[in-house]
């Protein structure tokens, strides 16, 4: 038996047939692979559904070392596991597919939680992790913002790496780039101070400019 809850109700899940109670969410398809790791195996089944449903390429394990060989397999972008499986653990299971794919967003799930299991996650590679039971719109929409703070450390990081490749290109041409000198410094930090004032008096001057003609 599961108990899911969606929105305002809740499902009690006793055998497959009560999967068709389940709604489809409203979440538009992703085109993104989910890896779902538990050893309930109703519990793999309903969100197994739910992903899918959603347009998610779905892969299932129901222990942690088959979930090791098969997330080397398939490279998901997300793997939602329970903590405590026989064999290896959640905890042990996030620790070594981070290892490997650096960029995987991990949420794990418990329905256990106390205070040393959840500093034990959270000092790991874990983006975030819920207590069961839980509401599942609440933690696709939070999939979906942890996979937009990935793309967005991928964005910076494809800009550094750009960043870094011009600079190689300038040095080839012109030579290492040096450093600005205290000498250059000060006059560029003097140039902005009069630039800032010349502004600054400019505006000045056309207010009372207007004080004087406006209304002429």
């Amino acid at each position: 038996v599961c108990c899911i809850s969606y929105g305002k109700n809740s499902y009690r899940l006793e055998n497959r047939k009560d999967w068709s109670l389940l709604p489809m969410s409203d979440i538009g398809q992703t085109g993104k692979t989910i890896l779902i790791v538990d050893d309930d195996d109703t519990i793999v089944r309903v969100l197994e559904y739910e992903f899918k449903s959603m347009g998610w390429e779905v892969h299932v394990s129901f222990n942690g070392l088959d979930a090791y060989k098969l997330a080397i397999k398939v490279i998901p972008d997300v793997m939602l596991s329970d903590i405590k499986m026989p064999g290896m653990s959640g905890i042990e299971l996030s620790h070594k597919i981070s290892k490997e794919i650096p960029d995987i967003l991990i949420i794990l799930m418990t329905g256990n939680q106390n205070l040393s299991t959840a500093i034990e996650v959270l000092r790991g590679p874990v983006y975030d992790f819920y207590e069961k039971p839980y509401k599942i719109e609440h933690l696709v929409l939070n999939i979906e913002k942890g996979m937009k703070m990935l793309d967005m450390k991928k964005n910076i990081q494809n800009l550094e790496n750009q960043l870094e490749l011009l600079k190689a290109r300038v040095e080839d041409i012109s030579g290492p780039l040096k450093p600005m000198s205290n000498a250059m410094l000060e006059r560029s930090t003097t140039f902005e101070k009069i630039r800032s004032q010349k502004n600054k008096h400019s505006t000045e001057l056309y207010k009372k400019h207007e004080e004087n003609y406006g209304d002429k």
